[in-house]
């Protein structure tokens, strides 16, 4: 018995015999009425329709320039703040200098002898004390929470507490803090002292205050190399808090990056 294909059993269905032998053996002929090939003419289609077709690629055109230049004004707005910042930085620097070699000439005994005009340029600390207060107030929300008050604070706080406020620290934003110089590779900067007004990936931007033949203004220091110390209160009423020590050669990254990071326990050269 002839074995009955797949075609001939559905063709079957709906046709004769005769007709259902027709189609299969005409079925990959080119001249017969079965066509191997899609054959597409073309047609006027809708007015309508077409007329948003057409208009439709200029509308997106129009909303990619709009994406193009949004995006484009906002980088450069990025890339006018951080040439601002740099500009200032170094018309910072260029007026201490001016400033140092003026009292190296001795024409001037101390900072407060100079005429306002030629230390106008020079960042002062007593501008910056806002900005220190708004970090403490982070901080302490940041460590402690919003309702901590420091007559509910243990009197030394446990071992596990000091990890959990170091591993708060390690991704805390230092804009405003005051941080000290503990120790250094550069041995002329240890004792410094100063508000951070930047922080970038390898280095911290602080403003010292000015005393006596100390001109104060900004100071650049290198993270890498360099141990810091912080205090961290916990309230507005509290005078004391605690210091930390912070290790510079692990903060090398920029704080939205530090933000989310885990730091993992590793030996380094500082320590």
């Amino acid at each position: 018995m002839a074995r009955t294909s797949l075609e001939e059993i559905l063709l079957s269905r709906s046709h004769s015999d005769e007709r259902t032998k027709d189609l299969l053996a005409t079925r990959y002929s080119v001249s017969g009425d079965q066509k191997p090939f899609l054959v597409l003419t073309p047609t006027k289609g809708n007015n309508k329709l077409s007329g948003k077709a057409l208009v439709a690629p200029e509308a997106a055109g129009k909303e990619h320039k709009n994406n193009e230049k949004i995006y484009k004004s906002k980088k450069s707005q990025l890339t006018n703040a951080r040439t601002a910042l740099s500009d200032y930085i170094l018309e910072s620097k260029n007026c201490q200098k001016i400033v140092k070699s003026k009292l190296r000439s001795k024409q001037f005994n101390s900072v407060d002898e100079l005429p306002s005009s030629l230390i106008a340029n020079v960042p002062k600390y007593e501008n910056f004390l806002e900005l220190h207060r708004i970090w403490k107030l982070y901080i302490t929300d940041l460590i402690y929470g919003s309702n901590a008050s420091v007559s509910t604070r243990a009197d030394r706080p446990s071992r596990a507490q000091e990890l959990a406020t170091a591993t708060k620290l390690t991704t805390a934003d230092f804009h405003g803090s005051l941080l000290k110089v503990t120790s250094s590779h550069n041995p002329t900067l240890i004792g410094l002292k100063g508000i951070v007004i930047w922080e970038s990936k390898s280095s911290f931007v602080i403003v010292c205050e000015s005393s006596g033949s100390n001109i104060g203004g900004l100071r650049i220091l290198n993270k890498k190399g360099t141990r810091f110390s912080t205090t961290v209160y916990q309230g507005e009423s509290d005078t004391t808090g605690y210091s930390y020590e912070i290790l510079g050669s692990r903060l090398i990254y920029r704080t939205a990056d530090r933000s989310n990071r885990k730091f993992k326990s590793r030996s380094i050269e500082d320590l």
